[in-house]
């Protein structure tokens, strides 16, 4: 059994949280996590009620967005040294990369992360995984589905670059003082 939550693949299977999810305050959360529950445990369950739900994708990209700045603050690997930033890169690629897929449209999803493009960190990571998955989608298939065009181009023309050099001071990965408390933003 592996013991570094790194490399345990918890995103790939988070089947672990069904039964806690179930009991969570939001009902819609709790609803896909009973539906879903109901359909591992019998096959012959219809998914239709988890097609009823729309807040669903917007709620696990807020998740996911508030995992990446919280691993930021406290990361799985230790930095090289102290006040070194580390960004999780490894969750925010398959953030980024489930926008970016060439088989449904996310351009309503895209517009609901763009509120997190306003932070200079989440920007240049913005940047680079979606130059490097566009690249290598390009590179691994002869043509590439217009629905993943769509999607590429929706969220590199949402990312807006200072006009000149500046300094960058907005950070959506949690700050952590001198103190050694968090300052949340």
């Amino acid at each position: 059994m592996e013991k570094d939550p790194a490399r345990s693949h918890a995103l790939e299977s988070c089947l672990w949280e069904l039964q806690a999810l179930q009991q969570h305050y939001h009902p819609e959360v709790s609803r896909a996590a009973s539906v879903i529950n109901q359909v591992l445990s019998d096959p012959e369950v219809s998914i239709a009620p988890l097609l009823e739900l729309t807040a669903y994708e917007e709620l696990a990209l807020k998740t996911l967005m508030k995992f990446v700045q919280l691993e930021g603050a406290k990361p799985l690997e230790k930095p090289q040294w102290e006040s070194h930033y580390l960004f999780p890169r490894t969750l925010f690629r398959a953030v980024v990369g489930g926008l970016l897929t060439p088989e449904e449209d996310h351009s309503l999803l895209i517009s609901q992360f763009c509120e997190y493009l306003e932070y200079d960190d989440i920007r240049y990571h913005t940047m680079q995984v979606a130059t490097s998955t566009v690249a290598r989608t390009t590179s691994q298939q002869p043509e590439v589905s217009l629905t993943f065009w769509n999607n590429a181009f929706v969220l590199l023309s949402a990312v807006n670059l200072p006009l000149q050099e500046c300094n960058l001071t907005n950070f959506y990965r949690i700050q952590i003082t001198v103190l050694g408390q968090y300052n949340l933003k």
